[in-house]
């Protein structure tokens, strides 16, 4: 059976009365001197109140932390602490009883008992493996429901879907590492991991992680240069994001080149007088997006030219 529960704040009393607590919060003897204070049934929120100064609420008949829904009688609540820096359940629990009127101050122990917070994605070489990075270990996660609770949506595509049977969720340390037996392509990838399963101590994130995952190389001259690290694969790269993604015409040329140009960077990869050829042919491309981020060169290259017919004269 699902709780049905709303959540009451403070400045918007319920019409009956319902359970009521107020108190302190604190971290390790210190207050907590501002955030909110939820109150959680069966993962269900069933009242909230802010945090000032470090405190919540105040004796009846002050604005109180006021839990109520059906069927709560008997149930326990636990209460979720939102810092700015992250929620964390407190240590204190309560039993709903109609009407109870009760100080109850809150308190957790350690930092490290809030749900983890997303630091950074980073995509293999090999465009296989994504690597979700988080700001501490996450031995508490639930592993084996972890792959459960990540999605993807790839390029071109308009909705998360689940992994896939050959996919594989591992956690590493402070990393969730996801391997794809199908990598990724094209600029408009996205990661899902659920909150429900980023949990430390019993509580969840705040909210999901969804991640853009851009894979950022240019097919063809990837292929001739032999890797999207190589400096005028980067310079290319570079000129793409800052002149062609940020108008229309640009961005409708650089969709075109993700669509049709992977076969013809495949067939390229395999013949070594074909990546010559490209690099060949590309040298004058990069030569004009090089003077384009150096212009002075360009002067200078204008002078030398002027000094030479000068010369010849």
């Amino acid at each position: 059976m699902i709780l049905n529960c709303n959540t009451v704040l403070a400045e918007n009393p319920p019409s009956s009365i319902p359970a009521q607590y107020w108190g302190t919060v604190s971290y390790n003897g210190v207050l907590v001197t501002t955030g909110q204070v939820e109150a959680v049934i069966e993962g269900v929120v069933c009242g909230a109140q802010a945090i000032t100064n470090g405190i919540y609420g105040a004796p009846p008949p002050g604005k109180n932390l006021f839990v109520q829904g059906a069927d709560l009688n008997g149930k326990t609540i636990h209460f979720r602490i939102k810092t700015p820096f992250g929620s964390v359940m407190a240590e204190e629990t309560a039993i709903w009883q109609a009407e109870a009127q009760v100080e109850l101050n809150l308190h957790y122990l350690s930092s490290e008992d809030f749900a983890p917070v997303f630091q950074e994605i980073t995509v293999s070489q090999d465009n296989h493996d994504v690597s979700l990075r988080f700001d501490r270990t996450l031995d508490s996660i639930y592993a084996a429901a972890l792959k459960t609770g990540v999605q993807i949506m790839r390029d071109q595509a308009v909705q998360f879907v689940a992994l896939g049977a050959a996919d594989t969720v591992i956690i590493d340390g402070d990393k969730i590492i996801i391997h794809l037996a199908e990598k990724l392509s094209g600029p408009e990838n996205q990661i899902k991991v659920n909150a429900s399963v980023l949990k430390s101590n019993g509580d969840m994130a705040a909210e999901d992680v969804v991640q853009k995952v851009t894979i950022d190389e240019c097919f063809i001259a990837t292929a001739a240069y032999g890797s999207k690290f190589n400096w005028p694969v980067a310079l290319l790269r570079a000129f793409r994001d800052q002149y062609l993604l940020t108008n229309s015409a640009g961005r409708a040329f650089v969709d075109f080149y993700y669509r049709h140009s992977p076969p013809i960077a495949a067939f390229i990869a395999a013949s070594e007088p074909l990546k010559a050829l490209v690099r060949m042919l590309l040298a004058p491309v990069i030569a004009a997006v090089y003077v384009i981020y150096h212009p002075a060169l360009l002067l200078i290259f204008l002078l030398l030219a002027a000094l030479r017919r000068t010369r010849l004269a």
